[in-house]
């Protein structure tokens, strides 16, 4: 039976049940019957496909990221204003009918981005055993509840871009402005931060994470062998001693979904060059700085006081997972311990997204049963110092060839024998470098021309 002959109550119905947005899109464009049918109830379609797609619970801070999109300019009184309304706002009954506009807004850009990182999220946390890294044999899905968790806080880790981050798109000259007046650590962490209980900040923290260890492979790529990136020292200081959090990466991170979904599934390493080195910039004051200070801070709202237990009262959003309990030492024999969390020491358990879990999970894995003592994954972060010494390494050993390269007038990916180089000015001899700042000297006159 083709589809154009059914019923205008069944195509309704096939309507209202779309999987999402984008699939919405592909049927009414395809089919001019059920484009009618569907500019008949255009409201009802997407209001209905958006809140199957969105929980609730989450609509609240999508909403607020497409609002705050809309903040132009982006000034320190634009975003504290904002960030009022959000505060009063956010625990109200969302909004149960939407404009189309706005609908069609937050489906596409949840399919896109909300729902393609949740995804890849999930299969880089959940195909492997946590602490073994060896293949799970038995893969389940997320549960509603974790994907609520996962969802929630990539919304919010957006938000934080939209407001915070300095890598934004300039539309207005106060944005450009923003990027050097704008709100420093310490208001991010007054004004967002403490916002919510500290198991949703280790959840955004999480995604924080996920995020910053996805980058560091192009962003490495890219540092390892562009000559630019050897001229100025920016790959060593990104490899030494495997630091974290780098101030280019966290610039980076602040560009939000869009720009991260963009590097992260680039062709090519010329196309992932183009993205970091048009716009290369180090931000020491986003996000990693904020929440060391909200680490620190002895006033958290929601958060528990001196004495007061906190139970796990089983699988809820709004309350900790057990993970996170037990990563604190709230248990049968610590469970009055005033909660100061040192997230510095959680890195191995965020890698694995140890709070966004459902008991049944964790169980499963077999975890939770002795108590926690950084690093809990010692095979897990031994590769990974492993892989950053030995990058740290290559890095270190190809910078100055790099950097007198460029000098020479070299430009593009850079190989021992630099094949692969194309050459500018090449035909004026230069004389042999000997001394760091001779070098940075060249380099600077190669890039800014004779002060």
């Amino acid at each position: 039976m083709n589809l154009e002959d059914l019923s205008y109550e069944l195509k309704s119905e096939i309507l209202h049940f779309s999987t999402d947005v984008d699939s919405l899109k592909a049927l009414v464009q395809a089919s001019p019957s059920f484009y009618e049918v569907y500019k008949e109830m255009r409201s009802s379609v997407l209001n209905a496909v958006v809140a199957r797609d969105i929980h609730p619970d989450i609509l609240v801070d999508a909403l607020a990221v497409v609002h705050a999109s809309r903040i132009t300019p982006r000034t320190s009184d634009q975003v504290r204003s904002f960030l009022r309304y959000y505060s009063t706002n956010r625990h109200k009954e969302p909004v149960k009918w939407l404009p189309n506009p706005l609908l069609v807004k937050l489906g596409s850009f949840h399919q896109r981005y909300v729902e393609a990182f949740a995804k890849e999220f999930v299969s880089w946390n959940l195909e492997v055993h946590p602490v073994s890294q060896e293949p799970q044999a038995a893969y389940r899905s997320p549960s509603l509840l974790e994907t609520r968790r996962i969802h929630r806080s990539i919304y919010r880790f957006e938000l934080y871009c939209i407001l915070f981050g300095q890598k934004r798109d300039v539309q207005h000259e106060d944005d450009m402005l923003y990027r050097w007046y704008r709100l420093d650590s310490f208001y991010q962490k007054e004004l967002f931060l403490m916002l919510y209980p500290p198991w949703e900040v280790e959840e955004l923290y999480c995604i924080h994470d996920y995020h910053y260890w996805r980058l560091s492979v192009p962003f490495g790529e890219v540092a390892r062998h562009d000559l630019r990136m050897g001229a100025l020292g920016i790959g060593s200081e990104f490899y030494q001693g495997n630091r974290f959090p780098n101030g280019y990466m966290e610039y980076f991170l602040g560009g939000g979904l869009a720009f991260l979904h963009a590097l992260l599934h680039s062709s090519s390493y010329e196309e992932r060059t183009e993205l970091i080195m048009g716009d290369l910039f180090s931000d020491s004051e986003f996000f990693v700085q904020a929440i060391e200070q909200y680490r620190t801070s002895r006033n958290f709202k929601g958060a528990t006081d001196v004495g007061v237990v906190i139970d796990f009262r089983g699988d809820d959003s709004d309350a900790p997972n057990k993970a996170w309990l037990w990563a604190n030492n709230y248990t049968h024999t610590y469970n009055t311990r005033p909660y100061f969390p040192d997230n510095r020491k959680k890195a191995d358990l965020r890698l694995w997204g140890y709070c966004m879990w459902d008991s049944q999970r964790l169980s499963d894995w077999g975890l939770l049963q002795v108590p926690y003592k950084y690093p809990f994954s010692k095979t897990l972060m031994e590769r990974l110092r492993d892989v950053g010494e030995r990058r740290w390494e290559e890095t270190l050993r190809t910078e100055r060839p790099r950097a007198e390269a460029f000098a020479r007038g070299g430009r593009g990916y850079w190989t021992q024998d630099e094949s692969q180089l194309t050459w500018i000015n090449r035909t004026q001899p230069q004389p042999p470098v000997t001394e760091r700042k001779s070098l940075v000297r060249r380099v600077l006159h190669s890039i800014f021309g004779p002060s």
